[in-house]
């Protein structure tokens, strides 16, 4: 099996797959949209070319929210 797929079926079973085993969750889930709940990793690189990215938060995780609350945001705005 390729690297790429390895990677993605790690994510899956370690995010979205354990949510539905589990899912407490009243509200919407899988979607970004008003009212749904909200947990969300932005990660510096590609998860599918390098899984060891999520082994470092601190450096790789620019956003972190979860329950639409942000925890972490390292992203900075530019003005022109």
């Amino acid at each position: 099996m390729p690297r790429r797929a390895i990677n993605l079926t790690l994510l899956v079973e370690r995010t979205a797959g354990a949510a539905g085993k589990r899912n407490s969750y009243l509200g919407k889930l899988g979607v970004m949209q008003q009212r749904a709940l909200a947990d969300l990793l932005l990660v510096e690189g590609n998860p599918l070319e390098s899984i060891n990215l999520v082994t470092d938060p601190a450096k790789n995780f620019k956003i972190i929210m979860k329950g639409g609350t942000i925890y972490k945001n390292m992203l900075t705005v530019r003005t022109c």
